[in-house]
Protein backbone atom coordinates (compact mmCIF):
# COMPACT_ATOMS: atom_id res chain seq x y z
CA UNK A 1 0.00 0.00 0.00
CA UNK A 2 1.17 3.60 -0.48
CA UNK A 3 0.09 6.76 1.76
CA UNK A 4 -1.41 9.95 0.76
CA UNK A 5 1.16 12.45 2.05
CA UNK A 6 -2.06 14.80 2.44
CA UNK A 7 -4.04 12.92 4.25
CA UNK A 8 -2.37 9.92 5.31
CA UNK A 9 -4.95 7.52 3.84
CA UNK A 10 -3.69 4.30 2.59
CA UNK A 11 -4.15 3.31 -1.26
CA UNK A 12 -3.04 0.86 -3.58
CA UNK A 13 -3.04 4.22 -5.74
CA UNK A 14 -2.79 7.62 -5.14
CA UNK A 15 -5.33 8.46 -7.78
CA UNK A 16 -6.44 11.62 -9.69
CA UNK A 17 -9.93 11.50 -8.43
CA UNK A 18 -8.62 11.44 -4.57
CA UNK A 19 -6.84 14.10 -5.35
CA UNK A 20 -9.00 16.80 -6.96
CA UNK A 21 -11.82 15.66 -4.67
CA UNK A 22 -9.77 15.60 -1.34
CA UNK A 23 -7.30 17.76 -1.94
CA UNK A 24 -8.26 19.97 -4.92
CA UNK A 25 -4.93 19.25 -6.93
CA UNK A 26 -3.89 17.38 -9.94
CA UNK A 27 -1.77 14.22 -9.61
CA UNK A 28 1.23 16.57 -11.66
CA UNK A 29 0.91 18.68 -8.66
CA UNK A 30 0.88 16.60 -6.23
CA UNK A 31 4.45 15.38 -7.87
CA UNK A 32 5.61 18.80 -8.00
CA UNK A 33 4.57 18.81 -3.95
CA UNK A 34 5.88 15.10 -3.10
CA UNK A 35 9.09 14.42 -6.20
CA UNK A 36 9.81 11.48 -4.47
CA UNK A 37 6.22 9.78 -3.37
CA UNK A 38 5.23 7.04 -4.61
CA UNK A 39 1.82 6.78 -6.48
CA UNK A 40 1.52 3.16 -6.46
CA UNK A 41 2.03 -0.14 -4.64
CA UNK A 42 4.67 -2.29 -6.14
CA UNK A 43 2.11 -5.18 -5.66
CA UNK A 44 -0.54 -3.32 -9.26
CA UNK A 45 2.91 -2.14 -11.18
CA UNK A 46 2.48 -3.91 -14.20
CA UNK A 47 6.57 -3.94 -15.30
CA UNK A 48 8.31 -5.86 -18.11
CA UNK A 49 6.35 -9.70 -17.52
CA UNK A 50 3.50 -8.49 -15.32
CA UNK A 51 2.36 -6.52 -18.24
CA UNK A 52 -0.13 -8.23 -20.24
CA UNK A 53 1.27 -6.50 -23.44
CA UNK A 54 5.29 -7.38 -22.62
CA UNK A 55 6.63 -8.72 -26.16
CA UNK A 56 3.26 -7.92 -28.14
CA UNK A 57 3.54 -5.43 -31.18
CA UNK A 58 0.80 -4.38 -33.73
CA UNK A 59 0.64 -5.91 -37.11
CA UNK A 60 1.44 -3.75 -40.27
CA UNK A 61 -2.44 -4.18 -41.32
CA UNK A 62 -2.98 -2.28 -37.40
CA UNK A 63 -0.16 0.07 -38.17
CA UNK A 64 -1.35 0.97 -41.18
CA UNK A 65 -4.57 1.63 -39.77
CA UNK A 66 -3.50 3.80 -37.16
CA UNK A 67 -1.40 6.05 -39.11
CA UNK A 68 -4.35 6.33 -41.85
CA UNK A 69 -6.40 7.15 -38.97
CA UNK A 70 -4.12 10.27 -38.22
CA UNK A 71 -3.21 11.47 -41.14
CA UNK A 72 -4.11 14.54 -41.95
CA UNK A 73 -5.35 15.60 -38.72
CA UNK A 74 -3.87 18.77 -37.00
CA UNK A 75 -2.42 18.88 -33.38
CA UNK A 76 -4.38 20.87 -30.66
CA UNK A 77 -2.54 24.11 -29.70
CA UNK A 78 -2.12 22.37 -26.07
CA UNK A 79 -0.44 19.72 -27.66
CA UNK A 80 2.18 21.64 -29.68
CA UNK A 81 3.02 23.64 -26.21
CA UNK A 82 3.68 20.11 -24.28
CA UNK A 83 5.84 19.12 -27.32
CA UNK A 84 7.19 21.88 -27.41
CA UNK A 85 8.31 21.96 -23.33
CA UNK A 86 9.06 18.30 -23.36
CA UNK A 87 11.79 19.24 -26.35
CA UNK A 88 13.44 22.03 -24.62
CA UNK A 89 13.49 20.49 -21.40
CA UNK A 90 16.94 19.45 -21.18
CA UNK A 91 15.78 17.25 -18.08
CA UNK A 92 12.91 15.68 -20.33
CA UNK A 93 13.43 11.67 -21.30
CA UNK A 94 12.94 12.94 -24.97
CA UNK A 95 15.75 15.42 -24.73
CA UNK A 96 18.09 12.44 -23.06
CA UNK A 97 17.05 10.13 -25.59
CA UNK A 98 18.24 12.24 -28.41
CA UNK A 99 21.80 13.58 -26.79
CA UNK A 100 22.82 9.52 -26.28
CA UNK A 101 25.57 8.11 -28.41
CA UNK A 102 23.41 5.16 -28.50
CA UNK A 103 20.61 6.97 -30.30
CA UNK A 104 22.85 8.91 -32.43
CA UNK A 105 24.63 5.80 -33.86
CA UNK A 106 21.48 4.65 -34.71
CA UNK A 107 19.93 7.33 -36.20
CA UNK A 108 22.85 7.82 -38.14
CA UNK A 109 22.81 4.12 -39.54
CA UNK A 110 19.01 4.43 -40.41
CA UNK A 111 19.98 7.19 -42.65
CA UNK A 112 22.83 6.13 -44.43
CA UNK A 113 20.75 2.53 -45.53
CA UNK A 114 18.03 4.77 -46.28
CA UNK A 115 19.33 6.42 -48.58
CA UNK A 116 21.97 4.34 -49.97
CA UNK A 117 18.80 2.10 -51.06
CA UNK A 118 16.54 2.32 -53.83
CA UNK A 119 13.31 3.26 -51.61
CA UNK A 120 14.98 6.81 -51.34
CA UNK A 121 14.19 7.66 -55.27
CA UNK A 122 10.67 8.50 -55.19
CA UNK A 123 11.74 10.66 -51.65
CA UNK A 124 14.15 12.64 -53.85
CA UNK A 125 11.80 12.81 -56.71
CA UNK A 126 8.91 14.63 -54.34
CA UNK A 127 11.73 16.63 -52.53
CA UNK A 128 13.00 17.98 -55.35
CA UNK A 129 9.33 18.50 -57.07
CA UNK A 130 7.93 20.22 -54.44
CA UNK A 131 11.02 22.15 -54.12
CA UNK A 132 10.83 23.48 -58.02
CA UNK A 133 6.84 24.44 -57.27
CA UNK A 134 8.34 26.50 -54.12
CA UNK A 135 10.85 28.53 -56.08
CA UNK A 136 8.45 29.19 -59.00
CA UNK A 137 6.25 30.78 -56.45
CA UNK A 138 8.58 32.53 -54.19
CA UNK A 139 11.38 33.39 -56.80
CA UNK A 140 9.87 36.82 -57.73
CA UNK A 141 9.29 37.88 -54.88
CA UNK A 142 12.87 36.96 -53.40
CA UNK A 143 14.07 38.67 -56.61
CA UNK A 144 12.62 42.15 -55.81
CA UNK A 145 13.87 42.11 -52.62
CA UNK A 146 17.61 40.79 -53.27
CA UNK A 147 17.49 43.96 -56.11
CA UNK A 148 16.36 46.43 -53.82
CA UNK A 149 18.84 49.41 -52.80
CA UNK A 150 17.71 49.22 -49.34
CA UNK A 151 18.36 45.17 -49.10
CA UNK A 152 22.04 45.86 -50.64
CA UNK A 153 23.12 48.36 -48.55
CA UNK A 154 21.73 46.37 -45.53
CA UNK A 155 23.67 43.51 -46.28
CA UNK A 156 27.05 45.13 -47.49
CA UNK A 157 26.98 47.10 -43.66
CA UNK A 158 26.41 43.61 -42.34
CA UNK A 159 29.53 42.30 -43.74
CA UNK A 160 32.21 45.00 -43.37
CA UNK A 161 30.74 44.77 -39.68
CA UNK A 162 31.37 40.87 -39.46
CA UNK A 163 34.75 41.39 -41.45
CA UNK A 164 36.16 43.86 -39.42
CA UNK A 165 35.67 41.73 -36.39
CA UNK A 166 37.38 38.96 -38.33
CA UNK A 167 40.96 37.80 -36.98
CA UNK A 168 43.28 37.83 -39.93
CA UNK A 169 43.53 34.12 -39.84
CA UNK A 170 39.66 33.75 -40.41
CA UNK A 171 39.70 36.54 -43.21
CA UNK A 172 42.59 34.13 -44.98
CA UNK A 173 40.85 30.94 -44.34
CA UNK A 174 37.07 32.90 -45.72
CA UNK A 175 39.02 34.78 -48.86
CA UNK A 176 40.50 31.65 -50.05
CA UNK A 177 36.97 29.30 -49.23
CA UNK A 178 35.39 32.30 -51.03
CA UNK A 179 37.41 31.92 -53.94
CA UNK A 180 36.97 28.35 -54.45
CA UNK A 181 33.16 28.37 -53.61
CA UNK A 182 33.07 30.70 -56.37
CA UNK A 183 35.10 29.43 -59.62
CA UNK A 184 34.05 26.38 -58.89
CA UNK A 185 30.07 26.88 -59.14
CA UNK A 186 29.58 30.20 -60.83
CA UNK A 187 32.04 30.21 -63.44
CA UNK A 188 32.71 27.67 -66.15
CA UNK A 189 36.43 27.02 -65.54
CA UNK A 190 37.60 23.83 -63.16
CA UNK A 191 39.68 25.16 -60.35
CA UNK A 192 42.24 22.35 -59.45
CA UNK A 193 43.96 22.14 -55.67
CA UNK A 194 47.61 22.41 -57.84
CA UNK A 195 46.27 25.72 -59.11
CA UNK A 196 44.95 27.15 -56.07
CA UNK A 197 48.24 26.04 -54.26
CA UNK A 198 50.20 27.90 -56.69
CA UNK A 199 48.08 31.07 -56.63
CA UNK A 200 48.25 31.18 -53.00
CA UNK A 201 52.18 30.72 -53.17
CA UNK A 202 52.15 33.61 -55.73
CA UNK A 203 49.88 36.09 -53.85
CA UNK A 204 52.20 35.85 -50.84
CA UNK A 205 55.02 37.22 -53.31
CA UNK A 206 53.19 39.65 -55.99
CA UNK A 207 50.03 41.18 -53.91
CA UNK A 208 48.47 42.01 -57.30
CA UNK A 209 48.13 38.87 -58.59
CA UNK A 210 44.45 38.56 -59.95
CA UNK A 211 42.98 34.94 -60.03
CA UNK A 212 41.27 34.20 -63.45
CA UNK A 213 41.43 36.97 -65.71
CA UNK A 214 38.81 37.12 -68.80
CA UNK A 215 40.40 38.06 -72.38
CA UNK A 216 38.54 38.47 -75.45
CA UNK A 217 40.60 37.60 -78.21
CA UNK A 218 39.17 38.58 -82.22
CA UNK A 219 36.62 36.21 -81.86
CA UNK A 220 36.92 34.17 -78.15
CA UNK A 221 36.90 34.63 -74.94
CA UNK A 222 39.30 32.66 -72.45
CA UNK A 223 39.42 32.70 -68.56
CA UNK A 224 43.10 33.05 -68.29
CA UNK A 225 44.06 31.28 -64.68
CA UNK A 226 46.29 34.29 -63.37
CA UNK A 227 46.82 37.91 -63.80
CA UNK A 228 49.74 39.77 -62.61
CA UNK A 229 49.12 43.57 -63.68
CA UNK A 230 51.91 45.00 -62.85
CA UNK A 231 54.09 43.03 -65.28
CA UNK A 232 51.22 42.54 -67.73
CA UNK A 233 51.79 38.62 -67.74
CA UNK A 234 49.09 35.55 -67.65
CA UNK A 235 49.74 32.27 -65.77
CA UNK A 236 47.80 29.39 -67.12
CA UNK A 237 48.32 26.35 -65.02
CA UNK A 238 47.79 23.04 -67.56
CA UNK A 239 46.75 19.41 -66.17
CA UNK A 240 48.59 17.16 -68.51
CA UNK A 241 45.92 14.76 -69.30
CA UNK A 242 43.05 17.48 -69.67
CA UNK A 243 44.96 19.51 -72.19
CA UNK A 244 46.72 16.27 -73.79
CA UNK A 245 50.00 17.10 -73.21
CA UNK A 246 50.26 13.62 -72.54
CA UNK A 247 50.13 12.46 -76.38
CA UNK A 248 51.06 13.64 -79.72
CA UNK A 249 48.01 15.58 -81.26
CA UNK A 250 47.40 13.12 -84.13
CA UNK A 251 46.87 10.44 -81.64
CA UNK A 252 44.02 12.63 -80.06
CA UNK A 253 42.42 13.11 -83.05
CA UNK A 254 42.32 9.09 -83.48
CA UNK A 255 40.80 8.78 -79.94
CA UNK A 256 38.37 11.71 -80.99
CA UNK A 257 36.79 9.55 -83.20
CA UNK A 258 35.89 6.74 -80.57
CA UNK A 259 35.38 8.50 -77.46
CA UNK A 260 33.19 11.82 -76.90
CA UNK A 261 35.79 12.67 -73.43
CA UNK A 262 38.78 12.78 -76.41
CA UNK A 263 36.95 15.35 -77.88
CA UNK A 264 37.05 17.68 -74.94
CA UNK A 265 40.43 17.18 -74.68
CA UNK A 266 41.44 17.53 -78.55
CA UNK A 267 39.23 20.75 -77.82
CA UNK A 268 41.22 21.95 -75.10
CA UNK A 269 44.39 21.30 -77.07
CA UNK A 270 43.67 22.94 -80.33
CA UNK A 271 42.24 25.95 -77.48
CA UNK A 272 45.82 25.89 -76.02
CA UNK A 273 47.38 26.40 -79.48
CA UNK A 274 44.93 29.22 -80.38
CA UNK A 275 45.80 31.20 -77.21
CA UNK A 276 49.76 30.49 -77.46
CA UNK A 277 49.64 32.34 -81.25
CA UNK A 278 47.06 35.01 -80.26
CA UNK A 279 49.24 35.73 -77.04
CA UNK A 280 52.53 36.01 -79.03
CA UNK A 281 50.85 38.22 -82.15
CA UNK A 282 49.55 40.91 -79.99
CA UNK A 283 52.74 41.04 -77.65
CA UNK A 284 51.23 39.58 -74.30
CA UNK A 285 53.53 36.92 -71.80
CA UNK A 286 51.65 34.11 -71.10
CA UNK A 287 53.40 31.13 -69.01
CA UNK A 288 52.30 28.19 -68.89
CA UNK A 289 53.10 25.65 -65.74
CA UNK A 290 52.44 21.70 -65.89
CA UNK A 291 50.44 20.18 -62.91
CA UNK A 292 53.29 17.37 -63.29
CA UNK A 293 56.14 19.85 -63.10
CA UNK A 294 54.35 21.87 -60.17
CA UNK A 295 53.83 18.55 -58.40
CA UNK A 296 57.73 17.08 -59.20
CA UNK A 297 59.39 20.86 -58.20
CA UNK A 298 56.95 23.67 -56.87
CA UNK A 299 59.98 25.84 -55.90
CA UNK A 300 61.37 25.96 -59.82
CA UNK A 301 57.42 26.72 -61.08
CA UNK A 302 57.49 29.66 -58.78
CA UNK A 303 60.46 30.88 -59.43
CA UNK A 304 60.20 30.66 -63.25
CA UNK A 305 57.16 33.56 -62.59
CA UNK A 306 59.26 35.41 -59.93
CA UNK A 307 61.84 35.88 -62.09
CA UNK A 308 59.92 37.32 -65.11
CA UNK A 309 58.03 39.65 -62.05
CA UNK A 310 61.70 40.57 -60.62
CA UNK A 311 60.46 39.73 -57.21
Amino acid sequence: MVVCLLCSQEFAQVTNTHLKCKHDMTVSEYRDLFPTAALQDESIIMKGEKNPFYGKTHSKETIEAISLSKRGKALSLETREKISRSILDPNSSYSKTIASDSYRKKLSESLIAYWSSSASSNHRKKNSLEMSHRRAAYDDKLRCVWNSDEYRKDLSQRMIEMWKKMSLEKREKRAKNNRLSYFRHNRNTAVSSGELKLYEILRRKIPDIIHHKWVKSDNEVWCIDMYIPSINTYVQFDGIYWHGLDRDISEIERAAKQRDIDKSILEARKRDMRQNEWFLKNGKRLVRITDIDFLKNPDVCVQKVLDISGV
